[in-house]
């Protein structure tokens, strides 16, 4: 139902918030050490092993460094990797 809907979006919402706003209260070194540890964790999956190709994205202010280590190391494995630029116009990414 409509209502249904509605309350499920609120919540995704105010969850999507407190997750923000948690990232945002991290200091640098933090920030620095949470990103190793979850690119690492993706790099140990079977699936990022056997892929040819690697969907990423550069994160800035406060999202998780991808820069630092993990995109070299996508190219490094002779991966192709993609990364996506914002369209702000349309509002949309771009591949």
């Amino acid at each position: 139902s409509m209502e249904r809907a509605s309350r499920r979006d609120a919540a995704k919402f105010r969850l999507r918030r407190r997750v923000l706003a948690a990232r945002s209260a991290l200091g640098e070194e933090e920030r620095k050490r949470f990103s190793v540890r979850m690119f690492s964790g993706v790099a140990a999956l079977p699936e990022y092993g056997a892929a040819r190709t690697v969907l990423a994205y550069c994160g800035f202010g406060d999202e998780p460094d991808t820069t630092s280590s993990f995109t070299g190391n996508v190219l490094a494995g002779g991966r192709r990797l993609i990364l996506p630029r914002v369209d702000r116009e349309r509002g949309v990414l771009v591949l």
